[in-house]
């Protein structure tokens, strides 16, 4: 299976949704997916990005919120599935689409910066996904009462932790 694999989280400093896509990269690649790796950002930079076109993401995302162009199968080419692993699922042609749906923290009214956009952007992405991934059952739920979300298409998949962290000493009682 070829997979078009969103790495744009990637591309700053980690933050846990970096770490997660890193993470289920590695994991995926490791059961023999041949991923894609993508960004669409300005700035930036990370190992391995296959393709990448260099304009603002918020420019992209209005672009095909607006007119549904142009489509990720342009960059990537012949893909069996994207998956958009922060957030916002870009336009797409007929390859199915996940994304994945961290939190629904940009609905609270003292979001974070660009936390706003993803009001009308989340919505947009979950109603056109072929499958929305979220990672406990309390954000599944939220997510289908905010967004609409159909309940057969969202798929709690938490989103696990490193194998580096096992086996880790305890603290000292000090």
């Amino acid at each position: 299976m070829r997979v078009a694999y969103d790495v744009g989280p990637l591309l700053d400093e980690r933050t846990g949704v970096g770490r997660y896509t890193a993470e289920l990269g590695s994991g995926l690649e490791a059961r023999g997916i041949e991923l894609v790796r993508y960004a669409v950002a300005l700035r930036g930079s990370a190992p391995g990005i296959a393709a990448r076109w260099r304009i603002p993401a918020r420019a992209a995302q209005d672009m095909w919120k607006r007119l549904g162009r142009p489509s990720i199968e342009r960059l990537v080419g012949a893909v069996d599935l994207v998956h958009a692993t922060n957030f916002v699922l870009p336009s797409l042609r007929r390859t199915p689409g996940v994304v994945t749906v961290h939190d629904l923290s940009f609905w609270r009214s003292d979001t974070w910066p660009g936390g706003e956009r993803l009001r009308a952007l989340v919505p947009w992405s979950v109603e056109r996904a072929s499958a929305v991934l979220v990672p406990t059952g309390a954000v599944g739920e939220e997510g289908e009462a905010r967004l609409g979300g159909p309940p057969e298409r969202i798929h709690v998949t938490p989103e696990g932790v490193s194998p580096r962290f096992f086996g880790a000493t305890p603290l000292a009682d000090a």
